[in-house]
């Protein structure tokens, strides 16, 4: 649910204010805010992906 919420969240929005500091963020620009959380999921995708592959080579093995 998280993902398509991102995902469309992102598409919605204007790519006018991309370069623009979002709100509350010091000095982040929008762009550089999705750019992090996009890198976020996927590493913790990579992550889930690494540990059913190691609980299914463990599962199987001996």
């Amino acid at each position: 649910h998280e993902h398509s919420a991102l995902a469309e969240a992102i598409a919605a929005f204007d790519p006018e204010k991309l370069d623009d500091i979002a709100a509350g963020s010091g000095s982040y620009r929008h762009i550089d805010l999705m750019h992090g959380a996009i890198m976020h999921n996927t590493y913790h995708v990579g992550q889930i992906q690494l540990a059913k592959r190691l609980f299914a080579e463990h599962s199987t093995a001996g």
